[in-house]
């Protein structure tokens, strides 16, 4: 068995279906996801290489809660300052939150129209998304190497959205000759 089917945990999206599903108004119906990674091994040590677009590296934590098993974990948010861009500008309008036109008398008090009105001014301010396929939420994602590793030397950078683990093979023992007296 090579190490790309034995170094990917029961956790890998492969096994479990890894997409989020994604609800009728948008919003990931799941808030845990995983990030994709290629796992390489040469003679003497593993690599990997996970995507984690738009994220920062303060966002993410690497961690070995047994022996020969490594885990990455964090959180991400999707947040948006000022307007979003529109490319459909101002001409798609959701009038399913528009108050109804009654007659007077009718239940229809100003203390409700006021509140109904609010809730349309606070509706007009909050984008309406059509799509949502980047992830957020938590994340984990656990790789188990078939050697054991030396886990003082793992280096890893991030750098434009990709996280590169460098983790090197533990050295085998040498056999020593111990001199007799």
């Amino acid at each position: 068995m090579s190490l790309f089917s034995r170094a990917l945990s029961d956790n890998d999206s492969s096994r479990q279906g890894g997409a989020a599903s994604i609800s009728r108004d948008g919003q990931s119906a799941s808030a845990f996801w995983q990030p994709k990674f290629d796992v390489l091994e040469t003679g003497n040590l593993y690599e990997l290489h996970g995507e984690f677009p738009g994220m920062k590296k303060d966002d993410i934590f690497i961690e070995f809660p047994e022996p020969q098993t490594l885990v990455v974990r964090g959180k991400s948010d999707r947040a948006y300052s000022g307007k979003v861009p529109s490319s459909s500008g101002n001409r798609v309008e959701d009038v399913s939150h528009k108050p109804a036109i009654t007659e007077a008398g009718e239940g229809y008090g100003a203390d409700t129209a006021t509140q109904a009105q609010a809730e349309v001014n606070e509706k007009a301010d909050k984008p309406k998304y059509w799509l949502r396929e980047r992830r957020v939420g938590e994340f984990s994602r656990t790789f188990s190497f078939p050697s054991p590793v030396d886990e003082d030397a793992i280096s890893a950078v991030f750098r434009e959205g990709i996280l590169s683990l460098t983790v090197p093979k533990a050295k085998k023992p040498q056999p020593r000759r111990i001199a007799i007296s």
